[in-house]
């Protein structure tokens, strides 16, 4: 196992590549007069030894490769990992310099023929970062690991996107508890259902007031919303009960309703197919930025699978030929606030008992 260490400008490292037995060498077991380089930027790399600083080599000029300070959960989380990766039989090497991609992977493991980078991320990166890393790494033959650590601990899925990956239909994230130097593995339905209360004020009514005080109270978000659906002749807290849905799914920064309304809008027109549907999803949706997922119609065809399931179940859209659907049921939005929330109410108990559990 390998530590790499920078400190400062120059590059304060110790470990070296000497040139001319191909070897990584500590510092410490380093000689005088043999070459050594950077292992990461391949400059040429002075041994120093004295009385007031550990023996280490020093930089003659600025590392190309040069890492920002790490954080001290970063370094022992690093440690953590290699040590919980070891007990699983894997060899694992840390900060081992990837040439070809000028990268550094916090851990890399071998067993056998399986070669993976674990990224062990405790920082802000962006998504762009995150996508580049792995398409690195896959196209150097590496699968790709990525472990999350504290910052991540409490964010939301949607919040995690970026990080999200697909087993089993689920969304899959990693993180590593450090008091209990363990890896945890959480896992969240790719189509969540979100129970509806009975006994209480429905869930139904109670979204459809969050709706009149969005308008009312003018958030941006729903200014924006609402600009939409006035262009299409429709008002958000006028549209068809049918738009009020018991599912969601992550990664979607429109709201269900807002959605569902773009489908039945489409389905008014005429019989649309399901592909044109997931289409339409795919656009309106306006996903949030996923890393390492290839393709977001993972996640909208079961979404919409969902909704004209549910729909068809209560008679309002039926499936024709060559996967085409049309509108059998009333798609008009109402004139008036307080017949909507009677129907609502109304057709409650019938909604209640089609509702398509995941």
């Amino acid at each position: 196992m390998y530590f790499f260490c920078y400190q400062g400008r120059l590059g304060v490292m110790l470990i070296g590549y000497e040139w001319e037995r191909g070897f990584l060498v500590p510092a410490k077991q380093a000689k005088l007069g043999v070459h050594y380089c950077c292992p990461y930027c391949g400059q040429p790399l002075r041994l120093k030894r004295g009385s007031k600083r550990a023996t280490h080599f020093a930089h003659q000029q600025t590392c190309t490769w040069s890492a920002k300070g790490e954080s001290q959960e970063h370094l022992a989380g690093k440690q953590v990992l290699a040590q919980v990766f070891q007990d699983q039989g894997w060899q694992v090497t840390l900060e081992e310099p990837l040439f070809m991609l000028q990268q550094r992977a916090d851990l890399t493991l071998r067993r056998g023929l399986s070669q993976v980078i674990v990224e062990y991320q405790c920082a802000n990166l962006s998504t762009e970062e995150v996508q580049r890393r792995q398409a690195g790494y896959r196209a150097a033959g590496f699968a790709v690991f990525w472990v999350l650590g504290n910052r991540y601990q409490k964010l939301t899925a949607n919040r995690l996107c970026c990080f999200l990956s697909h087993e089993d239909q689920h969304f899959v994230t990693y993180h590593l508890i450090r008091t209990s130097k363990k890896l945890v593995q959480r896992r969240q339905p790719l189509i969540a259902f979100e129970p509806l209360r009975i006994k209480s004020r429905p869930a139904l009514l109670k979204e459809l007031n969050q709706i009149q005080q969005s308008l009312m109270r003018q958030l941006p978000e729903m200014k924006q919303i609402q600009s939409q659906l006035y262009q299409q002749g429709y008002h958000a807290a006028l549209l068809p009960w049918m738009c009020h849905l018991p599912y969601k799914t992550i990664g979607m920064r429109k709201p269900a309703w807002y959605l569902a309304a773009q489908i039945l809008i489409q389905l008014k027109s005429g019989p649309c197919s399901t592909q044109n549907l997931v289409t339409l999803l795919d656009i309106d949706a306006n996903w949030y930025a996923f890393g390492l997922l290839e393709r977001r119609l993972w996640i909208s065809e079961p979404w919409l699978k969902y909704v004209l399931t549910l729909w068809q179940r209560l008679a309002l859209v039926k499936r024709i030929a060559n996967e085409n659907w049309i509108l059998t049921g009333r798609g008009n939005q109402y004139q008036h606030l307080t017949k909507k929330q009677i129907d609502l109410q109304q057709n409650y108990v019938q909604w209640r008992r089609q509702v398509v559990e995941y």
